[in-house]
């Protein structure tokens, strides 16, 4: 016996809810080699900002791929001098955001679709 339409509805709703939420986090020591190739961040330079992936410390430059572009793209990269770099930031997952989308989809987002399941004719 399968799972019921309205669960198997919450669940995709809950995991989309608490999986979505992430925030920027300013991390001084973000420009090591250690850091993911796939790990997004935003780099500040003169009142500019850049969001970015694929970046790499290549001795006083910070090489880096715009984000919706490969990771791997040489020919995409830019070059950041290190000492001209105001700020840099991390985009990370917010546990505290997470838990309120939780909530919210168990709170609103249940009754709902057992509501309209219930207005189908779908039985729980």
């Amino acid at each position: 016996m399968g799972m019921k339409p309205v669960w198997r509805a919450w669940l995709c709703a809950a995991a989309v809810a608490a999986g979505g939420c992430s925030t920027w986090r300013a991390r001084p020591d973000v420009l090591r080699p250690d850091l993911g190739e796939r790990e997004q961040v935003r780099i500040w330079k003169g009142g500019e900002v850049w969001r970015v992936h694929g970046v790499r410390v290549v001795g006083d430059s910070v090489l880096a791929v715009p984000y919706w572009k490969p990771p791997a793209c040489d020919s995409c990269a830019l070059r950041f001098p290190r000492e001209a770099v105001d700020s840099v930031q991390v985009l990370v997952p917010d546990t505290r955001r997470s838990i309120v989308a939780a909530v919210i989809t168990t709170v609103i987002v249940v009754p709902l679709l057992y509501w309209m399941g219930q207005l189908a004719g779908m039985k729980d």
